[in-house]
Formats: C-alpha cells, sequence, structure tokens
C-alpha cells in the first residue's frame, strides 16, 4: 500500500507534526505483526508491504480508523484521514529496510494509483491483477470512502477496536464508557456495511488467489467450479489452522 495524509500542508505546524506522528504510530503498532513492513518519505508519505492480501481492507481501515480518531476536534467530522491506494500482485524483489528499492506486481498497481488518486477526488482505491475484480472494487470503494468521511473522532474510535474483533462490551471497557454510547457510534459510523465490505473483499481475493493457485498447479476444474473452489478453499483455511507460519498455506 502506498499512502499520505489528506489535507497535511493545510494544517498548522503543531498539528502538521501531530497529524504524522499519529500515522508513525499506527504503523509501528502494525509493524509488531512480522508479516508487515513500512517506511515513511516525503514528510507524509508512507509505503507498506503486508504479506496476506485477505486480511490488507481490515489493515487499511485501522490506519484511517486510528488517525481519524486522533483528530483534536473530537465528536466533530475530522479533517484528519489517509489516503490509501492498495496494490495487490506478485512481488519479484523486496527489501524490508528500503521498500522502495523493491519491485513487483503489487508495487506496481499501488504507487501510480496513488498519484491519480487528486484527479478523482478519492481517499482509497484498490488494483488487483484481475480486472473484473478491480470493477466491482472501484464501486465499493467509493461507497466506503463516502461512509469514512462522516466519521467523527469517537465514531473512529470505535471503528478501529471493532476492526481488531473487539465486542462491544471490551470497547465499552477499553473507552470506560457504557456499552449505549458504543453501539450509538458503531452505528453511527455504519460498522454493518464496512464488515460487509471487508467480507465481501475476503471472498474475492480468496477466491482469485485459488484459481491462480489451482491454474499454476496444472490441476483441471471439473464442470462445478464454483463448488470445487469452495471445498478448496475450506480444506487450505483447515491447513492454515494447522501451519499458521506456512508461507505455502
Amino acid at each position: 500500500m502506498t499512502g499520505d495524509l489528506v489535507n497535511y500542508s493545510k494544517v498548522g505546524e503543531k498539528e502538521r507534526l501531530e497529524y504524522i506522528q499519529n500515522l508513525k504510530d499506527i504503523l509501528e503498532k502494525l509493524r509488531s505483526n512480522d508479516r508487515f513492513f513500512y517506511e515513511t518519505y516525503r514528510g507524509d508519505s508512507f509505503q507498506a508491504v503486508y504479506q496476506t492480501p485477505r486480511d490488507a481492507l481490515r489493515l487499511v481501515l485501522l490506519i484511517r480508523s486510528y488517525v481519524i480518531s486522533q483528530c483534536l476536534k473530537a465528536r466533530k467530522k475530522s479533517s484528519h484521514d489517509v489516503r490509501i491506494a492498495l496494490g495487490i500482485g506478485t512481488i519479484n524483489s523486496i527489501d524490508n529496510n528500503a521498500i522502495s528499492h523493491s519491485d513487483g506486481e503489487a508495487f506496481r498497481n499501488s504507487g501510480p494509483l496513488l498519484d491519480g488518486m487528486n484527479k478523482k477526488r478519492r481517499d482509497f482505491l484498490i488494483k488487483t491483477p484481475w480486472p473484473d475484480v478491480n470493477k466491482e472494487l472501484d464501486t465499493e470503494c467509493a461507497l466506503l470512502d463516502t461512509i469514512i468521511r462522516k466519521w467523527t473522532a469517537d465514531q473512529a474510535e470505535a471503528m478501529y477496536y471493532h476492526l481488531q474483533n473487539h465486542s462491544q462490551k471490551e470497547i465499552a471497557k477499553i473507552l470506560k464508557i457504557h456499552q449505549g454510547p458504543v453501539s450509538l457510534r458503531l452505528n453511527g459510523a455504519n460498522y454493518w456495511a464496512v464488515q460487509k465490505f471487508i467480507n465481501r473483499f475476503v471472498e474475492l481475493i480468496d477466491k482469485n488467489v485459488i484459481i491462480e493457485y489451482l491454474i499454476s498447479s496444472n490441476l483441471e476444474l471439473e464442470d462445478d467450479a464454483e463448488e470445487d473452489l469452495k471445498n478448496t478453499l475450506s480444506s487450505l483455511e483447515e491447513k492454515l489452522k494447522q501451519y499458521p507460519e506456512s508461507v505455502d498455506f
């Protein structure tokens, strides 16, 4: 993923320092996962790599929700946000200490995408190797942008913990508030619609990755290919549970 801070040049110096620090804080939190690497450049920009594409959308949302939640004007629509271009694909070479020196389909899908986002007035776009998937995701990303642009800081904060699979009761305990306000904040953030997009994204990525895996393995699909794919996915998911660190699974 390639990204930068929205309206970074339009905020004052003190706020700008806090803004960039908030971005660095969430990137550092994500780097605790050994599959996530990042580097910052040009002050407000960053590039990151994550090795599990099915989880990439959730990471994007964690970054955006965290940065929005740190806005100083709580309970009002936040002017802070992160514009992100997510590229999915193969990687030919990678340098974890200097990601900008890396190369591959994922990088070529991400970098140029961010450069063109200003003209499209978009804050989030995804490009994959699959044209039909890109067409669907373009529409869904536009709808997601519309939702996120309306988040207040406290709604974004609730979403940040929801995206980490915390229950409303757990979120209330973390924020030291009653569960009722947590529910109001999540509903105000349209968490259910965001979750539906996450689920659909995972489904699309899993399905197409499996198709590519079957093709590269020279396996023939039966007539009922959809059912075969579902069965194959279930089998691979079971293997992943048994061998969570396996690169293959």
